[in-house]
Order: structure tokens, then sequence, then C-alpha cells
């Protein structure tokens, strides 16, 4: 488990979110974020400066770096 007292969602198509939430609910961190439909990748921040991958995501894309990127399809 990974504690923090900050969490961010770092988007790769973050100049095309229309808006974020982020908070506490029985004691893990949730997001809710509007994208438009498309591929979208992502990682969670703690802190500012640990980078992890969302344990429930399904698939995931090298991000050019030698880290991956988390993937998710966002459809209408």
């Amino acid at each position: 488990m990974v504690r923090g007292k900050k969490m961010a969602v770092a988007c790769a198509n973050l100049l095309r979110m229309t808006g974020s939430g982020i908070g506490r609910h029985v004691g893990m961190w949730t997001a809710t974020i509007s994208l438009k439909p498309e591929r979208s990748q992502y990682m969670f921040v703690i802190d500012g400066k640990q980078w992890i991958a969302d344990p429930l995501a399904g698939e995931a894309s090298g991000d050019g770096f030698g880290a991956e990127n988390e993937v998710r399809d966002v459809s209408i």
C-alpha cells in the first residue's frame, strides 16, 4: 500500500482534461477526471515525487523513458 498526504493524476492528455476532483474516501484516494473520448495514458503521483501505476488498470503502454503509463480507452 502506498501512503501519502497528496495525490495527483499525471495524464498524457492533460491539456484535454475538462475537470478533475481528487479526494480521500474510506482511507483510499479517489479521482474523478473528465476526458474527451480517446485513448488516455496516466499515472498517479504521490506527494509530488513518487510515480506509481494504477493497480486496477488493465493495460499499460511504454512512456518512451523506460517506464509504463496506464491506459484507458474513453468512449461515449
